[in-house]
């Protein structure tokens, strides 16, 4: 019940700070481009733009979420309410991977030209939202200002977005197998030309292990460097 309220007043938050409304903006400029695209290149270049903008919508507006919250002295309120740790960083990443479908639903209805594998597709989204949002967060928490973590968020995200080049046959190296985003990838992509039973299996499960490692960095960084500078009054 604390996770649905805590959800709830996330996500009304977003619209409050007009996220929704610019987000929308975003999504017209990419129909536009997509619609102007060649038919062969269109379903490529959707995947990638799936992959680099709706699903890691997270990880760039976190941050800004996190910190707002922070000047705001929001986050003293954790030690008034019941709320848990987990469910608040649980709140944070469920109503940005929200957003990241309605976004990446909007895009694919009016601009997918072929057939469609929702279960691939849908798996794809999410667990490249909670994984991005989570990365995001961890870089938030290590930031004191805005422009700090502008400045740290490309050397988080560079090493996850390699795969990007093996997607494009630039460097397909044998270590991007290792790394999400090439699961990512694979589900997307899978979402347009299809997956086997075990490339996807192995691509979620791929996810959910970076998922849990991400979450507990995630967690330890909230308690030692905002939990603990609240206790101590520093923040």
């Amino acid at each position: 019940m604390r996770l649905l309220h805590a959800l709830k007043y996330d996500v009304i938050a977003q619209f409050r700070y007009g996220f929704y409304y610019a987000y929308m903006v975003i999504i017209a400029l990419y129909v536009v481009l997509l619609r102007s695209l060649p038919t062969e290149y269109q379903d490529t270049v959707e995947v990638l733009i799936i992959f680099t903008d709706p699903s890691a919508i997270g990880f760039f507006i976190i941050g800004g979420v996190l910190l707002m919250e922070k000047d705001q002295n929001t986050l003293e309120n954790l030690f008034v309410t019941p709320l848990r740790i987990y469910e608040y960083i649980f709140s944070k990443v469920l109503s940005l991977t929200i957003m990241a479908l309605i976004a990446s639903a909007i895009l694919l209805a009016l601009t997918w030209r072929g057939p469609i594998h929702i279960v691939p597709m849908f798996f794809g989204i999410v667990l490249t939202s909670f994984f991005f949002t989570l990365l995001g967060f961890i870089a938030a928490v290590r930031s004191e200002t805005l422009n700090q973590y502008l400045l740290k968020s490309p050397l988080y995200v560079i090493v996850f977005y390699l795969p990007v080049l093996g997607y494009l046959d630039v460097a397909d190296l044998w270590v991007y197998n290792l790394i999400p985003g090439k699961a990512s990838l694979l589900l997307l992509e899978g979402g347009s030309s299809g997956i086997s039973p075990s490339l996807f299996l192995g691509s979620v499960a791929l996810l959910c292990v970076w998922i849990f490692i991400a979450y507990y960095i995630a967690k330890k960084s909230f308690e030692g460097r905002i939990i603990m500078r609240i206790g101590d009054g520093k923040l």
